[in-house]
């Protein structure tokens, strides 16, 4: 996207979610911005008030507090920048979506659930109440706060964007879509997060990967929609679930997270179930799993059966490809022999 065009996107999204003119209006480029990056990155889609206008006391303290708030926070000061976002909360003044995503920010890095809980609830109700912002734009400010790393509050927009899917489809299967989409993009912000380490590390698996299997969820419960393209989506989750969860080095949940899923595939598809590759690539990495854990025989009992699901399977694009990917589990059963033996 062109930095033009991608600067009028960005005010088409804080226009709808915050309700300011944002085209008419100009930052004030004296007000940090709030980040959430390792490497201090702005995060420049927020909205900011101009104290020029107007003349209320509270507003203009509100203002201040909160560009105290994302000058702490841009330092990862982030006992310090609960400070004004209490004194914030004393002043009985409803926080704007910015606002609260700083809370949610804050909360969240220092540990404290129950409060960050409470900022989450602020936004989703900000963002469900109507009129509704377009889902596409809720998206579209996720991107932008992934963009520059800004990975918990794009977390948590992800997170409502898949309830507006649900919500607010004209149909099933777009609801299908949709809801997947957001599952994806969440799938990539959690893997960053848990190469972050530390903090980071346990939001992406107390929020990240609770909020996939939240959506993983809301797919199950679809109604009218294609039944083989909903369970194929569902496999797909189900893997990147269990991905998450190996690289977080929980190989015991993500064994589980993926059998159970290669067992609703077979249940779905019976016989048929070869004949995806998505079910060749749950049973390779469960052997993967089970090979981390030391389980040699569970492993090699499960790249065998994922060989012969791939050299069974009819939906890769190229031959090369399918050939490629049976050779990959072939090595790994001959690795796996050779740690056993």
């Amino acid at each position: 996207m062109a930095g033009k065009e991608k600067q009028h996107q960005i005010a088409k999204i804080n226009d709808q979610l915050f309700g300011m003119n944002f085209q008419n209006k100009s930052l004030n480029p004296g007000t940090p911005a709030p980040v959430n990056s390792k490497d201090g990155s702005a995060c420049n889609v927020s909205s900011q008030l101009n104290l020029n206008d107007t003349n209320d006391i509270k507003v203009k303290r509100l203002a201040l507090l909160r560009a105290q708030a994302y000058t702490l926070l841009s330092q990862f000061k982030f006992a310090e920048a609960a400070k004004p976002l209490e004194e914030i909360v004393s002043m009985k003044i409803t926080a704007g979506l910015d606002t609260s995503l700083l809370f949610v920010e804050c909360y969240l890095q220092l540990g404290r659930e129950n409060k960050a809980n409470k900022a989450i609830e602020d936004v989703r109700n900000i963002l469900l109440t109507p009129p509704c912002p377009d889902v596409s734009d809720v998206l579209c400010l996720a991107d932008e706060l992934t963009e520059i790393s800004c990975f918990i509050r794009a977390l948590v927009l992800l997170r409502i964007a898949g309830t507006m899917f649900i919500t607010n489809s004209q149909s099933g299967n777009d609801a299908l879509d949709g809801v997947n989409k957001c599952i994806n993009k969440t799938h990539n912000i959690v893997g960053g997060m848990i190469a972050a380490g530390d903090r980071l590390l346990a939001i992406a698996i107390d929020y990240g990967i609770e909020y996939m299997n939240e959506m993983l969820e809301s797919l199950r419960s679809l109604q009218n929609v294609y039944s083989e393209k909903k369970a194929l989506l569902i496999a797909f989750c189900v893997n990147k679930i269990g991905f998450n969860y190996g690289l977080a080095k929980d190989n015991g949940k993500s064994v589980r997270v993926r059998k159970g899923g290669a067992e609703e595939f077979e249940r779905h598809f019976g016989s048929n179930a070869t004949k995806y590759r998505v079910y060749g690539m749950l049973l390779h990495n469960i052997g993967i799993g089970n090979n981390n854990m030391g389980k040699f025989v569970e492993a090699q009992t499960h790249y065998l059966k994922a060989i012969d699901a791939k050299k069974m399977a009819l939906d890769y694009d190229t031959e090369k490809e399918k050939t490629d990917d049976v050779e990959l589990s072939e090595k790994s059963l001959a690795d796996t022999l050779q740690r056993f033996s």
